[in-house]
């Protein structure tokens, strides 16, 4: 039994125990950087969605804006065309 542990020397059993210990450290170093960077991709794709969606909150503001202002011009000229008629009904009664 002597002659098996001196054959197989201190060396020889920690070499491959600190190479096994250096690969898990090296892959969780890995894994981190990979995770960081998922999380870092995630994020900016989650901010070109924030900013589309304010960018077309935006445009359907500016649309109910512009359709609003059309809708006021529109009963604007409805009521100068019924102003200009109701006048033009009382100018007839008076002629009368």
């Amino acid at each position: 039994m002597n002659a098996i542990m001196m054959t197989i020397g201190l060396p020889d059993v920690l070499i491959p125990i600190v190479t096994l210990i250096l690969g898990i450290c090296l892959a969780a170093i890995v894994i981190q950087i990979i995770s960081r960077a998922k999380a870092k991709t995630f994020e900016q794709d989650l901010q070109r969605q924030i900013e589309g969606a304010k960018r077309e909150a935006e445009n359907i503001i500016r649309s109910a804006q512009i359709d609003a202002a059309a809708e006021t011009i529109k009963k604007k000229e409805q009521l100068a065309t019924e102003s200009n008629q109701i006048r033009t009904e009382l100018r007839e009664a008076e002629m009368r």
